[in-house]
């Protein structure tokens, strides 16, 4: 909001989906800004605990994404 130098009201209107959810819808896209832009892939070899705890250590939806393309081979990590 600091970069506009002027606003004016116009004559056009829209009316809101009433299933419409700001909060969820700017939730998801900051999440998806946020993978586009922290780009990088690794391999990991993960024990099961390592597994589970990988989401608290890093950013969860890359995680989930993460683990499940794993192929899950190995219990050894």
């Amino acid at each position: 909001m600091d970069r506009f130098t002027a606003v004016a009201v116009g004559e056009e209107r829209f009316d809101r989906d009433p299933d419409f959810d700001l909060p969820v819808f700017w939730e998801e896209r900051a999440a998806e800004f946020a993978r586009s832009i922290l780009r990088a892939e690794v391999v990991v070899r993960l024990t099961e605990t390592g597994a589970r705890r990988l989401p608290y250590v890093t950013d969860r939806a890359a995680a989930g994404e993460a683990l499940a393309a794993g192929d899950g081979a190995g219990g050894d990590g």
